[in-house]
């Protein structure tokens, strides 16, 4: 019986469409030489149309009584969806993080069991000394509110602090919040996800809130100029 080279021209690893200087190539060279089985080879490839297609590979050699090798039988299973699929959300992230980091506002995000996602590097910058170390993917809202409160001098004494972390739990999906970073008022709005994640958007309310003040005292003090 002729080899497929013998038949077509070609040895395997020339059948699948990879450049000559691929390494995929002589990755699969190798293993097909070797005579081994092999498990989950991943091949980058042209198909007949010129389209680059993504396979998972899985063969076993056969030889015959003489010890000659007959060639591989196994599987290949297209993987080009899954990969292509894969690629896409990977640039979705890319974009999604780059505009959260042009944003303007800090962004943090938990997902449906109240783990951190992600933050922003504007709120890395604002957020307690003590926190930002243990800002990773995967940080409980609770743990975040404990490591919170032990950062900041909020003159409590324990048994008010676990009434404060207590209260911030409860208030987890509360729309709007207001809260106190030393002397700078923030507002944070949460923006719950279909999913059960919530976004959460930290503004600094500050110079707003004093513009307010600053309008209620002028205001007061042109009512007492037209009493008196």
């Amino acid at each position: 019986k002729r080899s497929l080279a013998a038949i077509i021209g070609q040895v395997p690893w020339d059948t699948l469409g990879f450049p000559p200087d691929d390494k995929q190539r002589e990755e699969l060279r190798e293993l097909l030489e070797a005579r081994e089985p092999f498990r989950g080879f991943e091949a980058k490839a042209l198909n007949e149309q010129g389209k680059v297609i993504f396979a998972l590979m899985n063969a076993t050699p056969h030889f015959d009584e003489a010890g000659r090798f007959k060639g591989h039988y196994g599987t290949t299973i297209d993987q080009t969806s899954i990969v292509e699929a894969k690629a896409r959300a990977t640039t979705f992230e890319r974009r999604f993080i780059s505009a959260m980091e042009n944003l303007g506002q800090s962004v943090v995000i938990w997902d449906a069991e109240a783990r951190l996602v992600y933050c922003n590097s504007p709120y890395e910058r604002n957020a307690p000394p003590g926190v930002v170390e243990f800002l990773k993917p995967g940080l409980t809202f609770e743990a975040f509110l404990q490591k919170h409160v032990e950062s900041i001098d909020f003159h409590l004494g324990p048994e008010d602090k676990e009434d404060w972390i207590a209260a911030a739990l409860a208030n987890r999906t509360k729309e709007t919040v207001a809260a106190r970073r030393g002397q700078r008022h923030i507002e944070i709005r949460r923006i719950p996800c279909d999913d059960g994640s919530i976004i959460e958007l930290y503004r600094d309310t500050t110079e707003h809130l004093k513009n307010e003040e600053r309008a209620i005292q002028a205001q007061k003090m042109e009512t007492i100029g037209q009493l008196t």
